[in-house]
Order: C-alpha cells, then structure tokens, then sequence
C-alpha cells in the first residue's frame, strides 16, 4: 500500500480579473473589491491518494482511496494599499485604522477567514464568477515586483474545507453569466432542404448563427434517417471557427431514397440559450444506375 500526491496546477481566470474579498460569509456585494489582477487567477490543487496493489495475485494497482485534498489560488494585486497589505497577510480588521492610514502587524494569533471572489471572462465572451466559500492568505510575495509601472503583490490564499455547505461543493462554485439573450439558429444545411439528386457520399453539414455548446453535438441532438425512421449511422464533428456541424455517413447512402435530418431544440449556445424549436429538413439520394 502506497500513498501519492498528485498536484495539479492550472489558470482560474487568463488575464485581467476582478478580485472581491470579505469576511467570511460575505456577500460580494459586501466585500472589498481589491482591483483588477495583473495576469490572471491561478490555482495549484493537491489530492493524495492511497494506493491498493499488495494483493499477492495482482501486479498493479487495484484501487484508490482519496484521502486528502488541498487547493491553492493565487493572484497578483496592482496596489499595495494598505488595505491590500492587511489582506495578503492576514492581518485582523483591527489591525488597520483608516483615518491615519496606518496598520499594525505582529503578535496576533487570531485567524480570520475570509471569502473570496473572482471574476474573469468565461467562454463565449461572458463572466466566469468563482466563489469560494472559506479562505485565508498563507503567503505573500517577499518582494514587491514592478511591471508596467505597476507594484505587484501577489498572495496565495489556502482554500479551507467549507464543512457548513453540501458534501462535494464545500470548497467553491464557478457561475457564467451572458448579456447574450438570443437563442441560436441554424442558418444554413447542405445538402438544401427537399434537394434531390444527391450523391449517395455526402455528407450532411449544419451552419449555426453563432457558437454552440460542443456537449450538446451527441446523436441525440443530431442525427439522419431514412424514410422507415431507421437511424444512419455516422460520426459528428464540429468547427468552432465556422459553426458548422458535419455528419460523415459511415457508408454510402442508399441510391434513390428519401433521407431525413434532424436537430434538436435543446442545443445551446456559449450563453446557454437553447435553440427551442426543432430543425428539420429532407432530401433524396440519386437514383442508382
């Protein structure tokens, strides 16, 4: 039996990000907005695992146990204000007076948490909202850094465990938000709606409005039949750059016969608004000679 940690580093947000941070269990309309980031928001997620592989039987490993897991974010504040100071070291409300712009700092064992909020730009052009529910700063630069005339502040904060909220939601939430309020359509199909004489090869293509969620392009949402309602079989692809879905019959279409397509009203655009009405066209394969 073995124990690892595996470490994952990655990017909340890419590029400038809003940060709001309160007292634990503030709203965000109540915390303090710390300004735009320079970068973006990152995080460094930890989980441990044990490993299960001394069965005398089996030579490699036959399960995992999750026994740990831990996450850090960290991002680079423009100002240091003092306000900014107080946060990246986890100095209490106390420490700080506003009206002589002064703050305090040493022989305090008193732990704060706080929550955290970050905005950034979400696919599809709208706003990733991330929450995390209990935080608290671990870690500050050591040395104030200069860029683009800038002073830098950059603070890790350490992600606690939020016991109070549902199992496997107790570190944080993400939550896009879209100004786009318009549903996607399909502008275009090839082969055209009642074409006739259509080579028994081709294939079936779809051109939207707009982008669309690439996990709503199954068989479900998108498919052909014949006449009879029998299903072609076939594989779906998507261009993001175009809008346009294909459908690849895996074999040539039968000569002389009525085909039917099919889109589902349930598939959305980046914003999650949904088609609504289903899409249907026909077309008839050439006759055979």
């Amino acid at each position: 039996m073995v124990t690892r940690a595996v470490r994952n580093p990655g990017n909340f947000t890419v590029g400038a990000s809003d940060v709001y941070v309160g007292d634990y269990g503030d709203a965000k309309g109540d915390s303090r907005d710390v300004g735009i980031t320079q970068g973006g928001v990152s995080y460094s997620q930890e989980v441990e695992f044990r490993e299960f592989d001394d069965a005398d039987q089996y030579l490699g490993v036959v399960g995992l146990a999750k026994i740990g897991e831990r996450l850090e974010v960290t991002f680079a504040m423009k100002e240091n204000v003092l306000e900014n100071m107080k946060l990246a070291w986890g100095l209490t409300a106390d420490q700080i007076s506003e009206g002589d712009n002064t703050v305090y700092f040493g022989g305090d064992a008193t732990v704060e948490y706080k929550t955290l909020y970050v905005d950034g730009v979400a696919p599809g052009g709208g706003t990733a909202n991330y929450t995390f529910w209990k935080a608290y700063p671990i870690s500050a630069s050591e040395v104030e850094l200069t860029k683009d005339e800038n002073t830098i502040f950059e603070v890790t904060m350490l992600i606690i465990e939020d016991t109070t909220k549902t199992a496997k939601q107790r570190l944080g939430q993400r939550i896009d938000t879209y100004d786009d309020e318009t549903a996607p359509s399909v502008d275009s199909i090839t082969p055209v709606d009642e074409g006739t004489d259509i080579a028994v090869d081709t294939t079936i293509e779809w051109t939207f409005s707009e982008d669309i969620q690439q996990r709503d392009i199954t068989t479900g949402n998108f498919n052909v039949t014949d006449a009879t309602g029998a299903e072609i079989a076939g594989t779906l692809s998507y261009s993001s750059s175009s809008f346009v879905v294909t459908f690849t019959p895996d074999a040539n279409l039968a000569n002389d016969t009525l085909h039917l397509t099919f889109v589902s009203g349930e598939v959305r655009d980046m914003a999650g608004n949904a088609m609504g009405d289903n899409h249907r066209t026909s077309f008839t394969t050439v006759a055979g000679t």
